[in-house]
């Protein structure tokens, strides 16, 4: 049986999140797809505009089969603890498909930048550039491109889904190594808060939401029901 297991925040729900599913679903052809959602806070510690119980009935009615809910104490925490406890839930409910939204859907750019910051090498240059007292941040930029002459995979790194990719793909390693990846790439201008007219990434909604501004356009009101 494959069970597919997907990664969502849904704050706000928009055309985004449902292309994400419908495309994640499309390529992997899961006998069941489990979705795992902060609830009431967000991993950045904002208040959910939408309750527990709207999120799951949204999900459902977009071909998710069970919604899991991810304790705030797990929401409210770091970038790489967040990652490995939406996995290690995950995992537990038989996952054999991991889909996730990425700057650059290619695996191979993926890989290539997890094996240079997974390795011991690396970890050595991260130690002897922060004993020369400069911040982590900085060590870790440093150490990267002492093994890397690829710009390309360095702005990748600052990219915040590219960030929590390799920290899906860390807690694949340590809990699952049989998990299958699949990155979605993520549409243009996701982060544009220019006036595109179908696709505009959660933040920017909630900025509009901030400003009395209408978000319809770029609301999934057109939810599918579940197959």
């Amino acid at each position: 049986m494959k069970v597919l297991g997907l990664i969502l925040e849904i704050n706000p729900f928009h055309k985004g999140h449902q292309y994400f599913i419908n495309e994640a679903i499309k390529k992997c052809n899961p006998d069941i797809t489990v979705a795992i959602t902060s609830t009431s806070f967000t991993m950045r510690g904002d208040v959910s505009l939408i309750s527990k119980f709207d999120k799951t009935k949204i999900l459902l009615d977009n071909n998710i089969d069970l919604v899991v809910e991810l304790p705030v104490c797990k929401t409210l925490n770091s970038a790489d603890f967040f990652g490995d406890q939406t996995i290690k839930i995950l995992s537990k409910f038989g996952i054999t498909d991991l889909a996730f939204g990425i700057e650059d859907g290619k695996s191979e750019t993926l890989y290539s930048i997890f094996n240079i910051i997974n390795s011991d090498k690396f970890e050595d240059l991260i130690k002897n550039n922060i004993n020369n007292e400069i911040s982590y941040k900085n060590a870790f930029s440093q150490a990267f491109k002492d093994m890397s002459n690829d710009n390309d995979l360095l702005d990748y790194l600052e990219k915040p889904n590219f960030t929590l990719a390799l920290q899906y793909l860390k807690a694949v390693q340590k809990y699952n190594r049989n998990i299958n990846i699949h990155p979605i790439p993520r549409i243009d201008n996701y982060y544009n808060n220019e006036n595109d007219i179908t696709f505009k990434s959660a933040y920017s909604l909630r900025q509009m939401i901030n400003n009395q501004e209408d978000i319809s356009n770029y609301i999934a009101c057109d939810q599918k029901k579940k197959k």
